[in-house]
């Protein structure tokens, strides 16, 4: 069957299509979608994979999805896609950096995921400070972004449970005043001990197994 280039779609017949097809109904959630990809200036494109999982979530988070998997494999960039979705997620969307929760496994990784961070959001607004003509209103976001750093909300994942503990006691019937510790033997001891001395000075011990427990 011959078409002739008269019977394509158009670009603007395409899109319509593509919007109807990913469930993009609001203008909002349009508008989202066609931000340009943004990257920090230093040369570097994502890998295709990258791309599409970072445009993914986007698209998820404008239909006002609550939740996104990304599965990714080691060696795959997942630090770098992180990255890119938390600069999305600043300048489009306009979240502050208490609103953004990255968690991830070790403290040495934490440390170096929001250092990371921190250079991509530097980067970008070096970038963007000295592009034609000045986008006012993504400056003042990446400025806001980065004097409330220190406040962004990365964690380890026990770190993570132990502030959403200590933040809200009442609901989790925990004491105000938690100490994580380390290692537990000492306080296992401590509880041996004093379980032992209460029951040897009960009635449900017998004097011959008193004796034999001192």
């Amino acid at each position: 069957r011959e078409v002739s280039l008269d019977a394509f779609p158009t670009h603007a017949q395409l899109w319509a299509l593509f919007q109807q097809w990913k469930g993009l109904t609001t203008s909002a959630a349009v508008a989202l979608v066609e931000q340009p990809f943004h990257t920090d200036g230093n040369g570097k494109e994502p890998r295709y994979y990258q791309r599409v999982a970072i445009n993914r979530a986007i698209e998820a988070v404008a239909k006002g999805q609550q939740r996104v998997l990304l599965v990714m494999a080691t060696g795959t960039g997942k630090t770098y896609t992180i990255c890119s979705l938390y600069l999305r997620l600043v300048i489009e969307q306009d979240f502050d950096v208490q609103q953004i929760l990255v968690v991830t496994f070790t403290k040495a990784a934490t440390s170096e995921l929001r250092e990371r961070i921190r250079a991509r959001l530097v980067s970008t607004f070096i970038q963007a400070k000295a592009s034609e003509p000045l986008n006012t209103s993504k400056l003042q976001r990446l400025e806001r972004a980065l004097q409330c750093m220190d406040e962004a909300a990365i964690f380890t994942i026990h770190g993570f449970c132990q502030r959403a503990l200590a933040d809200r006691p009442f609901e989790a019937r925990q004491a105000f005043d938690l100490e994580l510790i380390g290692n537990d033997d000492q306080l296992i001891e401590q509880l041996t001990q004093d379980y032992w001395r209460l029951f040897t000075a009960s009635d449900q011990c017998t004097p011959e197994l008193a004796s034999y427990l001192h």
